[in-house]
């Protein structure tokens, strides 16, 4: 699923190649932001991966819709597509690296334990095809891994004397 207001070849930040955990297909992250940002947006409607963990969340509700499953991985599943949500604007909004990734880590997490929780729906529910919202999931969770590698390395030094 892509936003239709990205185009993925734009932006001011650099790309990165990664694998993806669950096919180990390299897949492009790009880190950049909106199309057309004005300057005006802040925090969190900057990032690609927090408009990639809404329309997750939006899909997460439409399917539960549908699907047959226990309350218990019903309330989880919805906790944890919002706890990637909650946890991207969170971190978006801290200043310090330590905190951003910290935040990052905890929705990258909760990305985890979306596509546990999946798997287990698929299960339950063996006539709906769960592939394109499994990959959505696994595409945030390259993003944010991403995202915690870059705030992972050390900041150049500006005065090299």
């Amino acid at each position: 699923m892509t936003c239709p207001k990205f185009h993925p070849n734009r932006g001011t930040l650099p790309a990165e190649i990664g694998r993806c955990g669950y096919s180990g297909a390299r897949v492009r992250v790009v880190f950049c932001y909106m199309q057309g940002y004005t300057g005006k947006q802040h925090g969190p409607e900057k990032l690609r991966v927090y408009h990639l963990a809404l329309a997750f969340a939006r899909s997460v509700d439409a399917l539960l819709g549908q699907a047959r499953c226990g309350r218990s991985l019903f309330d989880q599943l919805i906790r944890a597509a919002e706890s990637i949500i909650l946890n991207i604007a969170e971190g978006a909004g801290h200043f310090s690296p330590g905190s951003k990734r910290r935040h990052y880590q905890i929705a990258h997490a909760s990305a985890a334990e979306c596509i546990g929780s999946l798997a287990r729906l698929a299960d339950l529910n063996p006539s709906l095809d769960l592939r394109s919202l499994r990959r959505d999931g696994d595409m945030i969770s390259v993003m944010l891994t991403a995202l915690i590698r870059r705030l992972n390395k050390p900041a150049p030094n500006p005065d090299p004397t």
